[in-house]
């Protein structure tokens, strides 16, 4: 609250097409000249050549929020929709949690926390829908027609596909390689392979103008733009423009990435300044959630891994987890860097870490606050205890009365269906398909 928070939006080269990559598909390079000026103002404004601006972001139901997402993704989606003339639109990515193991028990209430956690960090009902992505099945039949012309090897280049896949042959070492194809603990699905390109429908069924991305989403965004331009080359008349349409007066809107902005858009370890702070992580001291008790973020700072090294110094390369306090110290108050390190360069380390957890105590206060309302839960602790050890009967012993955040979801899944039918009628239509 009072703090101002800059965007930035970033224009991508343009497509990248490695030789052979678009064979078959007519997307040509001279389709997107574009300045990349205007294509980033209407990113946003909109024009009146481009289609309304539509802003859509989303986030997997896997774990509670940690301090690393909402200063990272979620704090910059509420100024996206205050700086948005129309209605955004937030997801709770519940079919992408499923390319991993995962208790069907425990995943309605999972979306109902995540949820809560997107309005406690500032996204209005009023100005944003917020909504479950399985309730909404033009995905999944957007995703089929996506599929059925996106090549294999660009999902196979894919990194996040290639780290999983080296992380399931790790798994079944010293079993030769015998375990069961459906033996998810040690098998990689083809959801995990075929992610991106539900990915793409996400974006594409809203003709989302411009998607809040993280760096480690940006290869994904890519491929969601090629697949667009292939879409349109090959179905639209040859439109391959990043606006526009063919003479079937339809094309799917090519989106550009909003990444966020300053210090905050990667928050690492708690424990490992070098690696990225998550929400699965197996350590819970690894992070700070949302939902972390004022004593556990003492603590949990407390015990923060940091160097041997005199002073306080802000360097990524040589101090990484010093960096990494500062960056959240700065996020959570909305201080430049430098007036911190000019405050507690002269202090010692457990003196920082004193007063960066009750500013981070402050900060989260509001949100746990919001969550409680919401969720009708006291002890958020608790409850996340419960999601984490994936204990069912304990989290719904405490989610009794979930009216309040079901409603949004309803309102908010209302709002996305019309949006995304009115798209699936015209690829329905530019596709041959019956209608």
């Amino acid at each position: 609250a009072g703090r101002q928070t800059t965007v930035r939006i970033v224009a991508p080269e343009w497509l990248r097409l490695a030789p052979g990559r678009a064979a078959g598909l007519g997307v040509m390079r001279a389709a997107l000249r574009l300045a990349p000026g205007p294509r980033c103002a209407r990113a946003l404004s909109g024009s009146a050549t481009a289609r309304p601006a539509q802003i859509l972001s989303g986030i997997q139901p896997t774990g509670v929020f940690t301090i690393g997402n909402i200063l990272g993704a979620v704090d910059n989606w509420a100024a996206l929709q205050a700086a948005s003339e129309s209605r955004c639109l937030f997801m709770v990515a519940d079919l992408h949690a499923m390319t991993m193991p995962y208790d069907p028990a425990l995943l309605p209430h999972r979306c109902r926390v995540q949820a809560a956690s997107i309005m406690a960090c500032g996204v209005s009902e009023e100005k944003s829908a917020i909504f479950r992505q399985s309730a909404i099945r033009e995905h999944t039949e957007l995703n089929w027609a996506l599929g059925a012309i996106t090549p294999l090897p660009w999902l196979q280049r894919m990194t996040q596909f290639k780290d999983k896949s080296r992380a399931v042959k790790g798994s079944r070492k010293g079993t030769g390689g015998a375990a069961p194809m459906l033996k998810r603990s040690s098998e990689a699905g083809l959801g995990l392979l075929a992610y991106p390109v539900l990915q793409a429908a996400d974006i594409l069924v809203y003709q989302a103008t411009a998607v809040p991305v993280g760096d480690d989403q940006r290869q994904h965004l890519e491929l969601t733009r090629d697949v667009a331009l292939a879409f349109n080359s090959l179905f639209c008349g040859g439109s391959g423009a990043a606006t526009g349409s063919g003479p079937s007066g339809f094309s799917l809107t090519v989106p550009e990435p909003i990444y966020p902005p300053g210090n905050t858009a990667r928050i690492m370890s708690l424990r490992d300044g070098r690696k990225k702070m998550s929400k699965s992580d197996p350590s819970p001291m690894s992070r700070i959630d949302i939902t972390d008790s004022p004593d556990t973020v003492r603590a949990k700072l407390r015990r923060a891994k940091t160097d041997a090294l005199p002073g306080l110094v802000y360097d990524k390369e040589t101090r990484p987890e010093r960096t990494n306090l500062l960056d959240i110290f700065s996020g959570v108050t909305g201080r430049p860097v430098a007036d911190l390190v000019g405050e507690f360069e002269s202090r010692d380390s457990l003196q920082f870490k004193e007063a960066l957890a009750e500013a981070v105590v402050a900060y989260l206060s509001p949100m746990q606050a919001a969550m409680r309302e919401l969720l009708g839960v006291e002890d958020l602790e608790a409850l996340a205890t419960g999601l984490r050890e994936g204990d069912a009967a304990a989290v719904s012993g405490l989610l009794t009365d979930t009216a309040k955040i079901d409603g949004v979801l309803e309102r908010g899944e209302e709002f996305a269906r019309e949006r995304a039918q009115s798209t699936m009628e015209s690829v329905r239509a530019v596709l041959g398909l019956a209608r």
